[in-house]
């Protein structure tokens, strides 16, 4: 699943590493409520006190393995989301969709477009 949101590696590379620690659903919940923070992953197995919905035990226990209390810094989750939506403009230029219809199509400027293609909008 990865490769598919992220298959011209253009996540931040804590993204990237959380993803294929837990995964992208449980990534997800933890960039949604937590992005733009640092946390520290605690040593012992409990869940995370400061999100609303808590992460599976299979997650928590996989982050501690990894991170075994030491601070982690999220990026905001808009910005995973810029990153994939880049991917897919990218992707449909590829396949020969105007810049035009593209611009159109997620309310952004020719000149983004155009910027996103070069790759100007990169981490």
């Amino acid at each position: 699943m990865e490769s598919v949101i992220d298959k011209d590696n253009r996540l931040p590379p804590q993204v990237r590493q959380l993803i294929k620690i837990i995964g992208v659903a449980e990534t997800c919940i933890l960039l949604r409520q937590l992005g733009g923070t640092s946390i520290t992953i605690p040593n012992r197995l409990h869940p995370l006190m400061c999100i609303r919905q808590p992460l599976k035990r299979e997650s928590l226990e996989a982050l501690r393995r990894e991170f075994d209390d030491q601070r982690v810094d999220l990026p905001k989750y808009d910005k995973i989301m810029m990153a994939i939506r880049d991917s897919k403009i990218r992707e449909d230029l590829d396949k020969g969709v105007s810049v035009e219809d593209l611009s159109a199509k997620h309310n952004l400027s020719e000149r983004q477009i155009r910027n996103i293609r070069i790759g100007t909008r990169g981490w």
